[in-house]
């Protein structure tokens, strides 16, 4: 058995993986060594060829599993890059590592390697993330360095310790993190905490997505030019999305989130859209129902 070492953007997670099947030699193959079995709550799983540019999946409720390859165009949970082994810098009497040694490991050896297979550097705050296939505890013990490093979807802190599925291959997608139309979000004036249903309490309503221009000079812009950027394009946004002319109002107003300037650098321009609830006295306003739904809509 085997671990998978998962970078998140809300954290570190760790999804244990096992070899179920006593007579397979994944040795050969170059894969990790069987172990006796898995952390809590995590699937083992049967199999373990993972080959540069392939996709797989596994039942991530089930305690035994099999990780089976399927085409990228469909959903998966992990896309392969690499496989190394790390026994140079970690001989056999080396302790096994911590979590935080794990999250430094996965720095130093399969983010440079995802980023040199796509050529182009990760958005931090995107869509993607490197993540490894690792040693057992009893497979380290044994003296298995191979890791499999590979490309996942970003996580977020409700489900830590699940991979997300997602579908096409990660060289070229957009790797903008943006919300579906309709999703209701509670933000405060320092961040944005997430989903939230619409039912409950919430300061804004996203209205879909909306693909910003480069600068002149390629270099994120200030504060009030992505402001300019975004506000028309939003606007049409909201158009479409409820159907009818949207003006702001003083409780009711077209905003977007912002990206980082370290998301800008890396190549993303999809931006999220949304209305935003305000108090009219430059405050967020918390309100209950949807824009997007017939008899719940909130009144401005």
């Amino acid at each position: 058995m085997a671990g998978v070492g998962i970078l998140l953007v809300a954290g570190y997670a760790v999804v244990r993986m096992g070899d179920g099947a006593a007579s397979t030699d994944t040795t050969a193959a170059g894969g990790p060594s069987p172990s006796a079995s898995a952390s809590p709550g995590q699937p083992e799983l049967n199999r373990w060829s993972f080959d540069r540019g392939r996709c797989y999946i596994w039942n991530q409720d089930d305690r035994i599993s099999d990780a089976d390859e399927v085409p990228c165009a469909s959903p998966h949970l992990f896309e392969a890059v690499r496989k190394l082994d790390i026994a140079s810098d970690y001989p056999t009497d080396s302790a096994y590592p911590t979590e935080t040694r794990w999250r430094e490991i996965n720095d130093r050896y399969c983010e440079p390697v995802a980023r040199d297979f796509l050529g182009y550097p990760f958005d931090p705050h995107g869509r993607f993330a490197s993540g490894i296939i690792r040693p057992s505890r009893f497979g380290w013990e044994s003296g298995d360095r191979a890791l499999v490093c590979g490309l996942i979807a970003a996580g977020n802190a409700a489900t830590p310790n699940r991979l997300v599925p997602f579908t096409g291959v990660v060289e070229g997608a957009d790797q903008a993190r943006v919300y579906p139309p309709g999703t209701c979000l509670e933000l405060t004036t320092t961040e944005t905490k997430g989903e939230i249903p619409c039912g409950a309490p919430h300061q804004a309503e996203v209205t879909g997505t909306a693909t910003l221009p480069n600068t002149s000079d390629g270099q994120p812009p200030s504060e009030a030019a992505f402001e300019e950027l975004a506000r028309s394009r939003c606007q049409a946004v909201a158009t479409r999305f409820l159907g009818r002319p949207f003006r702001d109002t003083e409780t009711m107003q077209v905003s977007a989130l912002h990206l980082a300037a370290e998301s800008w650098r890396a190549g993303t321009r999809t931006i999220t859209c949304m209305i935003i609830f305000v108090d009219g006295r430059g405050g967020f306003a918390a309100v209950t129902g949807a824009l997007s739904h017939t008899g719940e809509g909130v009144m401005a």
